[in-house]
């Protein structure tokens, strides 16, 4: 961690410059900042330069980004080490080449007697600062050893944010038994300054790897009203902090919020950037996610078809945003069946970013999942070769035992891959091992996400159409009514999910003969498909086909057919960290605009 601190602290720097002679070059060409924008800048710089009079850094000349600072004496640090060791102060684990220190020991070193609690302030600030120098924002730190270094900093993060919160009420106590002539000027008490928001929001990236989107959610939501005040909304950190908040709003199921945001940003970088600027180009892509995982894909489609032209014109075909926006447009394609195309895109988006980040980076396991979906979709609905099936297999395994090892068994998108999965081994027959992975992630979906969630309502479709072919249907009625009825109470009455499992609604009435229900609910959705404008769409004869007896009877009826072909993992393609396969498989081409 020392060693990463003290080199990010460098790359943080250069890329600081960098970004400061590009801007210097748009300005040239005739961007100008707003002059209201210059000016609120100023109490920022003002307070920072007011709060650092007579004061002294904690954190040694070597962790800061200063030109000045010397480089990094690891010879000494290893010598500190030794020593601390040798007086039991701290343990080394060869195995895991770690150094670790015992609960009594880190109590006594920091409440030990005759230590006030400004000087725990200001070590606890000394471990936030170090803590926040291993984590880099985008575009740097995005390859896979910054990953890990984000998973192993986080229960440290977890307490530096708790005994932060205990210190700064024991100095709110302190402050307040003095008389009113010896207490610190008000103004500069309790103010959130550049340093303390840049902290958070690279706090708030460990959480959100970790599948923490609430605790995420209160950190960058404190960080947008700092920079909104005194930045701007047009101002680079605004943008970045508002588009880092809606990738949160969308983890948490709360698209609509997310389009919201990322709209309003949209508007800001056409207006300052121009249209084929590349920040302006990845926000439009993450408007289209937007929009996809709310069921609108012809305008999903819009942006995402000009969002990867413009990127790949901009940064070129193997740049990851590029391969990440391809990735991004196969999902969308998936749901207008045009599969062949989709499956051509992820499996570009995979190879590229395999040859980027590796084969087990957390944005390739993503595209290696989308893939598979895809695979999975041809087979079923549009007859494709038996291979798809074993590829599907193939690719979802190990998307799924690599995210157990690197995110953990209960993580989000851990469970996103075992309900996929599930999908593919349901579609090999193998009806009762899916439903008990099904059953088991439901579970703790339900704790982590909440019973409305899209994600947890995504697995209870799929666990309820499994029922219907293990023929529990009295379980997958009640199941699919609960689908129905969370989507209705959270907004969404009208996405695709919903249409979805009034067709397997059908679909299990018919399979308990239960015919005049299965004919009300089949006018039901056609009814609700044609209020849409999903009347054209190219699925529709599929999904109100009475030989079908409703959408995905071919899990049933179809037999499974011998696998064959190249192994899934000489053709690998892509998903959505952001979500995985929130989706259903009925698309409506003429969606209403948020």
């Amino acid at each position: 961690m020392i060693f990463k601190g003290a080199a990010n602290a460098r790359l943080e720097r250069d890329h600081h410059e960098r970004t400061q002679r590009e801007e210097k070059l748009r300005r040239a060409k005739g961007w100008r900042r707003d002059w209201v924008e210059q000016l609120r800048t100023m109490p920022v710089l003002i307070h920072g330069f007011l709060t650092r009079i007579g004061t002294k850094s904690a954190i040694p000349p070597v962790l800061r980004s200063s030109k000045d600072a010397k480089g990094l004496d690891e010879h000494r640090l290893r010598a500190a080490l030794t020593q601390l060791t040798t007086l039991s102060l701290v343990f080394h684990s060869r195995d895991t080449r770690c150094y670790s220190m015992h609960p009594l020991v880190h109590t006594w070193v920091r409440e030990r007697p005759g230590m006030s609690t400004g000087e725990q302030a200001i070590y606890c600030h000394a471990a936030a600062t170090l803590l926040a120098q291993c984590v880099l924002l985008p575009p740097l730190g995005t390859d896979e050893s910054a990953e890990n270094l984000k998973a192993e900093i986080c229960p440290h993060v977890d307490q530096v944010q708790k005994f932060k919160i205990s210190i700064e009420k024991s100095l709110e106590l302190n402050r307040a038994s003095r008389a009113w002539y010896k207490r610190p000027v008000p103004s500069l008490q309790a103010y959130l300054d550049r340093d303390t928001a840049l902290q958070l929001v690279k706090f708030s990236l460990v959480y959100t790897q970790a599948g923490r989107w609430l605790e995420t959610k209160t950190l960058q939501e404190t960080v947008r009203s700092f920079v909104l005040q005194y930045l701007g909304q047009k101002h680079n950190s605004s943008i970045d902090v508002t588009l880092l908040l809606s990738g949160t709003l969308w983890q948490l199921g709360q698209g609509d919020e997310a389009a919201a945001l990322q709209a309003k940003v949209l508007e800001l970088c056409r207006q300052t950037r121009g249209h084929d600027d590349a920040k302006t180009l990845k926000v439009m892509d993450a408007l289209g996610v937007s929009h996809w995982l709310q069921g609108k894909f012809s305008i999903a489609l819009l942006l995402h078809e000009e969002a990867t032209a413009g990127l790949e014109r901009r940064q070129g075909s193997g740049h990851p945003d590029t391969l990440i926006a391809q990735g991004n447009l196969g999902r969308v394609l998936t749901k207008q069946c045009r599969y062949d195309e989709a499956i051509e895109l992820h499996t570009k988006a995979v190879h590229g970013l395999k040859g980027v980040y590796g084969a087990s980076h957390l944005e390739t396991l993503v595209a290696m999942d989308n893939l598979a979906m895809t695979y999975l979709d041809r087979f079923m609905y549009a007859n494709g070769p038996g291979s798809d099936l074993g590829l599907a297999h193939d690719l979802e395994v190990h998307v799924m035992d690599t995210r157990k090892l690197r995110l953990g068994p209960e993580h989000t998108y851990t469970l996103w891959a075992t309900c996929n999965l599930a999908r593919v081994k349901a579609a090999q027959g193998k009806v009762i091992e899916a439903e008990y992975m099904m059953t088991k992630g439901i579970k703790i979906a339900t704790i982590n996400l909440g019973p409305t969630h899209i994600g947890t309502l995504f697995g209870k479709l799929y666990l309820a159409h499994t029922l219907t072919s293990a023929k529990k249907f009295d379980q997958a009625e009640k199941m699919l009514n609960e689908v129905l009825d969370g989507h209705k109470s959270t907004g969404r009455p009208n996405h695709p999910d919903a249409f979805l499992a009034m067709s397997y609604l059908i679909r299990c009435y018919r399979s308990s003969k239960r015919d005049e229900d299965a004919r009300q609910w089949r006018e039901r959705l056609e009814a609700a498909i044609e209020a849409a404008g999903g009347q054209d769409h190219p699925f529709k004869k599929h999904l109100l086909d009475p030989r079908v007896e409703g959408f995905g009877m071919q899990m049933e009826s179809t037999p499974i057919r011998s696998v064959h072909g190249d192994s899934a993992q000489q053709q690998i393609g892509r998903s959505d960290v952001s979500g995985g396969q929130a989706i259903a498989k009925l698309v409506l081409t003429r969606s209403s605009t948020a």
